[in-house]
């Protein structure tokens, strides 16, 4: 926590500003980011490789899981700034196109193209009976 934000609380309620509660809330965010100059978009990371996206919390705990720091950014929602390495964002990126995402449905799921529909052979055969 921030010296400001914390002189921000302690603001008696009368004298506060409309936009309290937001200006809080950015610098809260700003004082939890890693202070590294750059930051990635973790969706246009995954574009690249052309694969899908995976929810930012997945990517997130993937490199802290590698031992690495990370953080959002206060300037962009989708930012994502980090100490690792960009050869370890690319092959996680990599690895992430063949191991995340949607799995292939299962023959027969009502989500399947293959969804178990097929012409029965007396229903044809009552279809051509009563058409004469």
């Amino acid at each position: 926590m921030t010296k400001e934000s914390g002189t921000l609380k302690e603001t008696p309620e009368e004298e506060r500003l409309g936009t309290h509660n937001r200006l809080l809330g950015v610098l809260t965010n700003v004082s939890e980011e890693l202070d590294v100059p750059l930051y990635y978009e973790h969706d246009q990371l995954f574009n690249v490789v052309k694969c899908c996206v995976p929810k930012s919390v997945a990517v997130k705990s993937a490199i802290l899981n590698a031992g690495y720091k990370v953080s959002g950014s206060h300037c962009n929602p989708r930012a994502l700034k980090t100490d690792a390495p960009t050869h370890f964002l690319w092959d996680m990126c990599r690895y992430a196109g063949k191991n995340w995402g949607p799995r292939s449905k299962a023959w027969g799921s009502s989500n399947s193209t293959n969804a178990g529909f097929y012409v029965r052979p007396e229903s044809e055969q009552k279809a051509d009976d009563s058409g004469q």
